[in-house]
């Protein structure tokens, strides 16, 4: 495969749509952990647990911030890892929240049955993305493979009239 089968390639990894995606994943995160940031600075009277889960927001906001920087400025193809790797980061953005609704219901001492759908929801919808992203990952892999094994192309001399 030559220069041109690799950016071909790399056009194909990295469609616009995926681009867009992830820079608003990544402004979403930062805005996110902005907001959550102003609301510590101007809500002093929280308690410790209000405070650690409010910190725990600005990380995850935070890290999806980090991870749309890394998916955009990368000019390798990869072939899927970064669909497999913002799946894996949902999975722990819904345990986070996951605990997050236990460390909430005990505190309470109440069960809120919105809470447990709406856990529920993000946990299977984590799940689903995971098992999307890696048929993806495979399936790029695969036509990688297949392109490797045909070599170079010969060029399109068809001329039309």
């Amino acid at each position: 495969m030559g220069a041109k089968g690799l950016v071909d390639g790399i056009r194909e990894m990295q469609s616009i749509k995926q681009r867009i995606g992830y820079a608003v994943a990544g402004v979403a995160g930062l805005v996110c952990g902005g907001v959550v940031v102003l609301v510590l600075a101007t809500e002093p009277d929280l308690s410790p647990w209000a405070k650690s889960l409010f910190g725990l927001l600005v990380v995850i906001g935070l890290t999806w911030a980090v991870f749309a920087v890394w998916a955009l400025t990368g000019g390798v193809p990869r072939f899927g890892q970064d669909q497999v790797v913002a799946a894996w980061l949902g999975v722990a953005t819904a345990a986070w929240c996951a605990l997050g609704a236990l460390a909430f219901t005990l505190v309470r001492g109440k069960v809120e049955p919105t809470l447990l759908v709406v856990v529920f929801a993000l946990g299977m919808a984590a799940a689903i993305g995971v098992l999307s992203a890696r048929r993806t990952r495979a399936v790029q892999l695969d036509r990688a493979r297949r392109r490797a094994e045909e070599g170079p192309r010969a060029p399109n001399l068809h001329v039309w009239s």
